[in-house]
């Protein structure tokens, strides 16, 4: 007797492990990182999906199966790239520590702090290999990093010139003054040519 073989499209069929491996791809960032494999994935689904509707149980399985594997091709190779969200972070760490050279906490402390806020989230997304999340995350502390470096440096920049203005003065009242005009006429120069930046 033969044995007959009867795809059992309830039992059999892989839709729902397709769309839940997509779902990891797109954790994964893979709709970014593996942009191809994660469209072939995501097609695959549809169409499995469509030929499910249209009693073509077998072929929705196969189409399944493929999308399946699509999306996990898809997973990997983002996951793959994980050390580029890992050096962007370091750069984003970089612009922090040099803003904070130029007292950020006193110039853009609210830059700062979303900073640092996004890059703590951009760590624990890579950690937990949530790469979508960690480069949004990344790129939101990027722009704060950069602007808190910038409002720095400004804010350093008008203390140092207020503090020169205030040297300055005291320098022109001081006794010796008359004996170094030039150095005087010189720093105010500087100073002025500094205003102007």
């Amino acid at each position: 007797q033969r044995q007959r073989c009867v795809f059992d499209a309830r039992k059999d069929l892989v839709g729902p492990a397709a769309e839940k491996s997509l779902e990891g791809a797109t954790e994964a960032y893979a709709e970014n990182l593996a942009r191809d494999e994660y469209l072939k994935a995501q097609t695959g689904i549809k169409d499995a999906n469509e030929q499910f509707q249209s009693k073509q149980f077998y072929n929705a399985h196969l189409k399944a199966v493929a999308a399946d594997e699509d999306a996990k091709k898809a997973r990997d190779i983002s996951l793959g790239k994980k050390g580029v969200l890992s050096d962007s972070i370091t750069d984003v760490n970089v612009t922090i520590d040099r803003a904070r050279n130029y007292n950020a906490e006193k110039h853009a402390g609210e830059n700062l702090r979303l900073a640092e806020e996004n890059v703590k989230i951009a760590n624990d997304s890579l950690g937990t290999l949530k790469l979508k999340q960690g480069f949004s995350a990344v790129e939101v502390a990027k722009m704060n990093a950069d602007e808190a470096l910038a409002k720095s440096m400004r804010g350093t920049s008008s203390d140092k010139i207020g503090d020169a203005k205030t040297l300055l003065g005291q320098a022109e009242k001081s006794p010796g003054a008359s004996s170094a005009t030039t150095d005087l006429s010189m720093a105010r120069e500087s100073l002025k040519s500094s205003e102007q930046l």
